[in-house]
């Protein structure tokens, strides 16, 4: 599932965060290239590591001095930790969760690597819900942030990284939309609920979606690991973002007819609280960084997309 790139790719490389969905995903694409790849895990360590991954070390996410360690003489780093975005009530500690989770691993790995003699590439995760609710209009890397919770905790992690940046890090932000996978993540959720005749809009489905296949999600990640001259926020969606109604009735095109399910933003917040704002709150993002630095992306539109 990885898409080759001719550049050379640095070796070692650890995983933050490597047994999450993207992380899992990454680690076999790098080691299919030959990259020698370690990871980090919140749980137990002994557990088998995933597909890919020579060695599993155990990580809290906050000790800055049990991971400079293992970051000796490493050439690159992708942290990839923090709490899934569940799609049911968030409550305070759950928030505070999804924040400290982001927050602090970004820190920590900053503080790890103060010090640092040689140059080393960063891949920091981060999130296009920076920009908050856009509605109609467009955004890029040079837009400000957006108002609300998620808004907010995207942008203090990107600070959390870029205050404690060391000289030698080449820090890129990786501003991800919704990656598209047939075992994982938002197409997953909706190809089930698609087997009960519905197709769920949230708030009646007009915001903007702004997603990037799998394939093109590893292909920009390893483009970035070959190019560290690339530095700061970088948009990971494709050029073409599409309204969510429009998503869920093609990523549901050929199992049927489905009935559209429209549910009030105002039911969806009552039930929901925070936790409704990646469902109804979107993005009409470009890729402007990656789109100048030469990327080409194999699936710019949904169509395409959505074939796996």
């Amino acid at each position: 599932m990885c898409m080759s790139e001719p550049a050379f790719l640095p070796s070692p490389v650890m995983i933050i965060g490597v047994r999450g969905f993207l992380g899992r995903n990454l680690a076999l694409c790098l080691a299919q290239k030959g990259v020698t790849v370690l990871g980090t895990t919140r749980g137990e360590s002994a557990s088998p590591a995933p597909d890919g991954v020579k060695r599993l070390f155990t990580w809290d996410g906050e000790d800055a001095e049990a991971l400079a360690p293992l970051l000796k003489d490493m050439p690159a780093v992708v942290n990839l930790a923090g709490a899934p975005l569940k799609t049911s009530p968030w409550t305070r500690r759950y928030q505070c969760r999804l924040r400290e989770s982001r927050i602090k691993s970004a820190a920590a790995l900053m503080a790890a690597l103060s010090g640092r003699r040689k140059d080393m590439r960063v891949l920091q995760g981060s999130a296009v819900g920076f920009y908050g609710d856009t509605r109609e209009d467009w955004v890029d890397e040079d837009s400000p942030p957006g108002d609300g919770f998620l808004a907010r905790l995207v942008t203090d992690w990107e600070a959390a990284a870029v205050a404690l940046r060391p000289r030698r890090v080449s820090l890129a932000l990786l501003r991800t939309g919704v990656v598209l996978h047939p075992s994982g993540g938002a197409l997953k959720r909706l190809r089930r609920i698609q087997h009960l005749g519905l197709i769920p809009l949230p708030g009646g489905g007009r915001q903007w979606l702004a997603w990037i296949h799998i394939q093109d999600y590893l292909a920009a990640l390893v483009f970035l690991l070959t190019h560290p001259e690339i530095r700061g926020p970088v948009n990971l969606c494709a050029p073409n973002p599409e309204r969510f109604a429009a998503f869920a009735s093609k990523a549901v095109a050929r199992g049927g007819i489905r009935i559209p399910l429209r549910v009030p933003a105002g039911m969806m917040r009552f039930f929901l609280g925070t936790a409704a704002e990646p469902l109804l709150e979107g993005q009409r993002a470009r890729p402007e960084r990656l789109r100048e630095a030469g990327f080409r992306f194999k699936f710019p539109r949904l169509e395409a997309g959505l074939e796996f």
